[in-house]
């Protein structure tokens, strides 16, 4: 009984999300009993601001309500769909004078993917976007390429998903994908705290 029960806790699925106001990236992976990751979804959401005409009659708050409502069903969907134990989502604190005029957006992306975790039920694991690079490489720097690189190394058949995504979108289902790996490392130490496994 013993075994079986440390066969079920070695199952693990996390999400990821990496927040923007413009593209949005979701992803989930799946840890089996024999310790292989693989990822099971990996979308990036887009929006796009209403075109000129529409805009005459309506307000660009109505406007942005629309997006975020695309990227809120889209998260709600992922999270239904595969029913993450927990996911991470990479943080967002504008700094004063720099991520251009449109930064507080995206903050209200990063607190849409936050909502979107209690709604379903989880607490979402919050990282810092030098968390990546920290954990991943092993040093306070690195490009996005030794981000992927690093990842692919890590889970089964990314490298194949992610070729088949346009290298504009690219980088936010990298950091996606990067972030539920983050978030899979947060359980399995909560869980050996715990003596789960």
């Amino acid at each position: 009984m013993q075994q079986e029960l440390k066969q079920i806790f070695k199952l693990l699925r996390t999400g990821g999300i990496d927040p923007g106001f413009a593209s949005l990236g979701i992803a989930i992976l799946e840890k089996d009993a024999e310790g292989e990751i693989q990822l099971l979804f990996l979308k990036v959401l887009e929006t796009q601001k209403g075109n000129k005409k529409a805009m005459r009659d309506l307000r660009v708050a109505a406007d942005d309500q629309r997006r975020l409502k695309i990227y809120w069903d889209g998260v709600q969907d992922a999270i239904t769909n595969y029913r993450p134990h927990a996911f991470g989502v990479e943080s967002y604190a504008p700094w004063p004078g720099q991520m251009g005029g449109n930064a507080w957006k995206v903050a209200f992306a990063f607190q849409l993917a936050v909502c979107a975790g209690w709604a379903q039920g989880l607490a979402p694991l919050i990282f810092r976007p030098d968390d990546l690079k920290r954990r991943l490489l092993g040093k306070n720097s690195g490009t996005k390429g030794e981000i992927e690189t690093a990842l692919c190394s890590k889970i089964a058949g990314m490298k194949e998903i992610l070729d088949k995504i346009p290298k504009t979108k690219r980088e936010h289902a990298a950091d996606a994908v990067g972030h539920a790996y983050l978030a899979m490392e947060e359980v399995e130490k909560m869980r050996a705290t715990y003596g789960a496994f």
